[in-house]
């Protein structure tokens, strides 16, 4: 891709444009890809924090590891909504308006000293940050033609390498600094990406009339709630003095099911649900789901505290206790490579069992 302005030929899918000033890609690229590299990062960065930010905000570690969770939830439930705002109101909208909301949380996180703040302030960001994957394909597939294939390609391995990185930074800002360090550093570079974007980043095309449905805005809250209060539910549980029969714990959790339990009704009735059932538990899609959501839980939930728990166990430092999980990432980056080649060879079912196995190693 050249960083050189490329004007839009005829042929290209995305059609003239008539006076619009020429599309520079590499530029767009480069816009698109620090953006998708910042939401990353912010996915990881807080894992070897954890320790610095419970003595900070005198929080207990269930607490502090929430606002990892705050941020996995946002995330979850508004990926498939600004999927669909995308297509209501134009990706470009949609990206900047994400960088100027995650960059705002971040402001308010690196400033806040209570812990149900911050945790909100995450879930804010992750709203942010899960505005960037879809405004951002659907920015590269209208103005990138026959490369877009490729740039589109691309986004996987910036979601690795923001994984990667993500801890070591944590460690640096904790180790020379403070832990409102890892959130503060994105003001500056969510206002970059934004004014950058505001100048570079093409308009949408006008959408043709008739075409823009409604958001299912019921699926939604009830989605939302069922997961957030089985979380809470959960996280209760983790608290010291919390019995299981505790009335809150199971009024939380009978919400939750409840909430879950009327999502999955709603978007068997409605017309235009928020997710289609069969994307859920249909033919191809429910054994997988399931096994996502088993080994991708554990898994994230297990990582996410490896820094913390080398750090209480054999006295390491956030910066040396990062490092474990630059293994995981690279691991991720190079597999991911040989599973694409895998999978034209054996198809998918080889690499599934093959890599559950592995999994079911690595965590025992």
């Amino acid at each position: 891709m050249s960083a050189q302005p490329e004007s839009r030929e005829a042929g290209d899918p995305s059609g003239p444009r008539g006076k619009d000033r020429p599309v520079h890609r590499g530029l767009v690229f480069a816009i698109v890809a620090f953006a998708l590299l910042m939401m990353s990062i912010d996915s990881t960065i807080v894992a070897t924090a954890l320790p610095s930010l419970q003595s900070g905000l005198q929080t207990s570690i269930g607490w502090a590891g929430w606002t990892i969770t705050a941020y996995s939830l946002g995330f979850v439930v508004m990926l498939p909504v600004s999927g669909r705002l995308s297509e209501l109101y134009g990706s470009r909208r949609v990206f900047i308006g994400s960088i100027i909301a995650f960059t705002i949380a971040s402001l308010v996180c690196g400033m806040v000293d209570n812990i149900y703040l911050l945790i909100a302030m995450r879930a804010l960001q992750a709203v942010g940050g899960a505005g960037f994957t879809p405004s951002a394909t659907k920015i590269i597939v209208d103005n990138f033609g026959s490369a877009r294939d490729r740039a589109v390609g691309l986004f996987g391995s910036i979601f690795s390498v923001g994984a990667m990185i993500g801890p070591v930074f944590g460690g640096l800002f904790v180790t020379y600094g403070s832990w409102r360090g890892i959130f503060l550093v994105n003001v500056p570079i969510g206002l970059a990406v934004a004014a950058l974007a505001f100048r570079y980043v093409p308009a949408d095309r006008p959408r043709p009339e008739g075409t823009r449905t409604r958001l299912d805005a019921t699926g939604i809250a009830l989605l939302g709630s069922g997961l957030l209060f089985g979380m809470l539910a959960a996280s209760y549980l983790g608290e010291a003095a919390t019995h299981v029969s505790w009335p809150l714990f199971s009024s939380m959790l009978a919400v939750a099911i409840l909430a879950l339990w009327m999502f999955f009704r709603h978007i068997e009735r409605s017309a235009n649900p928020f997710i289609a059932p069969h994307l859920i538990i249909g033919p191809g899609f429910g054994a997988v789901n399931l096994l996502n959501a088993t080994y991708g839980g554990v898994t994230s939930g297990v990582i996410a505290l490896v820094p913390l728990y080398a750090i209480n166990r054999y006295g390491l430092n956030a910066l040396d206790a990062s490092v474990l999980l630059v293994a995981q990432g690279a691991a991720a980056i190079v597999l991911s490579i040989v599973s694409v080649f895998a999978l034209r060879r054996t198809g998918y079912k080889a690499p599934l069992y093959v890599g559950g196995v592995f999994m079911a190693a690595g965590m025992l």
